[in-house]
């Protein structure tokens, strides 16, 4: 059986440096990153046993406007342009490459896989999900690690529990911001 962290809106590696260091000590499970934010693309080239994916999770294979965040270390950019957090360049967006993340897991993983999927896409997490559960991917996730965002992009509290009251398997509330080595060295400079 293999061992599987997904680490999808990598951000510059706070979650991989997170879970290693709790969760995966001797670097046993394989690691996917997903992240789309050119900023962060050299913070990934020392990981092992990892690959590093420049695309976004998303519902569809394709191209998708890419609001990045003026407040990168408090907040990150999105695919979501009436996301209301991160002080958003919604004047300048860029054209990032999207993944159908459905379709990624039927032809990269196996249902014998044991499959953590750590989530912080600010806001894309519900279609994402909604399609995963609709299509069967949904099934090949063991654990769903996440930061919620709906009140971030206007989803009702009562569209955000109908998603998770079809989850059926352990959801843990993730955050990894200490964890973000360009956020360490803002600390210690002050």
């Amino acid at each position: 059986m293999r061992k599987i962290f997904i680490d999808a809106g990598a951000h510059d590696g706070c979650s991989i440096r997170k879970f290693r260091k709790e969760n995966d000590i001797d670097s046993m499970f394989l690691i996917y990153s997903f992240e789309i934010d050119p900023d962060f693309f050299s913070c990934f080239s020392h990981i092992v046993n990892h690959t590093f994916i420049n695309k976004a999770v998303w519902i569809e294979d394709g191209q998708k406007e890419f609001y990045r965040s003026a407040a990168w270390l408090q907040d990150g950019g999105t695919l979501i342009k009436n996301k209301k957090s991160g002080k958003l360049d919604k004047e300048n967006p860029i054209t990032i490459e999207t993944i159908d993340f459905s379709k990624w897991v039927f032809d990269n993983l196996f249902t014998s896989d044991y499959i953590i999927l750590k989530m912080d896409i600010e806001g894309a997490e519900y279609p994402v999900i909604s399609k995963m559960i609709k299509d069967g991917s949904f099934n090949y996730i063991n654990e769903l690690w996440i930061e919620w965002h709906c009140g971030k992009i206007g989803l009702s509290k009562k569209d955000h529990n109908e998603l998770i009251n079809k989850i059926s398997i352990p959801i843990k509330n993730w955050c990894a911001l200490d964890w973000c080595s360009l956020r360490k060295r803002e600390k210690n400079a002050k």
